[in-house]
């Protein structure tokens, strides 16, 4: 799989114009090296705070006082992300949608 996924991107590379730039975002060191990436970049998660802040964003509107255990709940799963603010949305999204 990522032998194609070397293809794709080389072919991107290929048609693009002159001087244009791929920005590729990923955990694995391993997927970075494999793109010949001149600059890696590795960042930490979001401290806990600032991921539950997000988590809260999109998994409540203004029912957190209306059901505080709720808040709770968040706070454990928000501890299980990693500090990755996509996971802490995503699983967000999924809990606003439940409680709807």
């Amino acid at each position: 799989m990522m032998y194609g996924t070397r293809i794709v991107v080389n072919g991107l590379i290929q048609v693009g114009a002159e001087g244009s730039k791929i920005l590729v975002t990923t955990r694995s060191y391993a997927i970075a090296s494999m793109m010949d990436s001149i600059y890696s970049h590795n960042l930490k998660g979001l401290p806990l705070e600032d991921l539950f802040s997000v988590f809260c964003k999109w998994a409540f509107t203004d029912r957190e006082t209306q059901h505080p255990d709720l808040l709770a709940i968040g706070m454990e799963i928000v501890k299980k992300r990693g500090g990755a603010p996509l996971a802490a949305r995503t699983m967000g999204t999924l809990l606003f949608q439940k409680f709807e």
